[in-house]
């Protein structure tokens, strides 16, 4: 019985998260202002992302191609930090697919529209432009990291940690010449 089971356990249970998500955007397009009109203890950017999808199509549909999106520009920017930090194409590219599958496997098997799913490209990129300003690769490192950080914080505040934990880590990695 638990074997026949295993599959329908690896689905999260209904979640009032993407429907709430896809209602505000669609009322956001009428007119309605976010915290006036309608509320949501969530910051903004994740509404006007379904807000978006809403304008540009079937809002379902939409979502999918820009999560699928989504999860692809994090796979190609985990690529560039693996290989930049182990020299490897091949444990790059294996990094990159194994994101990607497990990415879009969750995606589509909980019905997608995740603040995570949005904020990860975000969170890799504000490592790997830390990485990158660590090695003296220029002026325009540290304000991508800051960026990355700063879009983080605006769709999912606790992936901030992650770059925060890697700001405390940045003296270290800079004398090492990382």
């Amino acid at each position: 019985a638990m074997a026949a089971a295993y599959p329908a356990m690896m689905i999260d249970p209904p979640s009032w998260d993407s429907p709430g998500f896809k209602w505000m955007g669609r009322r956001i397009l009428q007119g309605d202002v976010l915290y006036r009109d309608i509320w949501d203890h969530k910051f903004p950017v994740i509404h006007w992302i379904n807000g978006l999808a809403a304008a540009l199509g079937d809002q379902q549909t939409v979502l999918y191609l820009l999560t699928s999106v989504s999860i692809a520009a994090t796979g190609w920017l985990i690529s560039l930090l693996a290989r930049r930090q182990t020299g490897s194409w091949l444990v790059a590219a294996l990094t990159a697919l194994t994101y990607v599958t497990l990415g879009s496997m969750r995606a589509t098997l909980a019905g997608g529209n995740f603040a995570e799913n949005w904020a990860a490209p975000f969170v890799v990129l504000c490592l790997y432009a830390a990485v990158r300003a660590t090695s003296g690769g220029g002026w325009i490192w540290p304000i991508a990291s800051g960026l990355g950080l700063g879009v983080t914080a605006c769709l999912r505040p606790p992936s901030l940690l992650v770059g925060s934990a890697l700001l405390l880590l940045l003296p270290s990695l800079w004398r090492a010449g990382r």
